[in-house]
């Protein structure tokens, strides 16, 4: 019950699959390429609106301390290629871990942070136009 009531409040500022696993944060996409070693997440980040939903989230997060997740980095296929996808999909994951922490999440409610590059793109190879909707990071509720 407590995973339903955490998901009708996150409903007001991410997309919620009907899967009820991932978090989708419509506007958290990143600049491609970024973020850069030592950048912030206000400096990365696409649309300004992604500080105001990651703010939202972590309270809703805080209401419920038996909710774990998982912060998963992705890249696109257009701003880096091989091992450099991992690093800078690293990089996303754990600015948003951090940003979580910062926001008062507790480290016990965030489980792991991963990295998956271009391994999991939600545009195919080949979309050009669209392919910076693979520069995100994913909330996934680990149960």
């Amino acid at each position: 019950m407590k995973i339903l009531q955490l998901l009708a409040l996150l409903a007001a500022v991410a997309t919620v699959p009907a899967s009820a696993t991932s978090i989708y944060l419509p506007n958290g996409h990143f600049k491609s390429g970024h973020p850069l070693v030592g950048e912030t997440l206000a400096q990365a980040i696409r649309d300004p609106a992604t500080l105001a939903e990651l703010t939202a989230t972590a309270q809703s997060l805080k209401s419920y301390p038996d909710v774990h997740l998982a912060v998963e980095g992705h890249a696109g296929f257009l701003e880096c290629s091989g091992h450099e996808c991992l690093l800078l999909s690293h990089r996303r994951a754990e600015l948003v871990h951090r940003f979580l922490i910062e926001q008062g999440v507790p480290c016990s409610q965030i489980q792991w942070v991963a990295a998956y590059g271009v391994s999991k793109p939600i545009v195919p190879k080949g979309a050009d136009a669209s392919d910076h909707l693979n520069n995100r990071v994913e909330l996934n509720l680990a149960y």
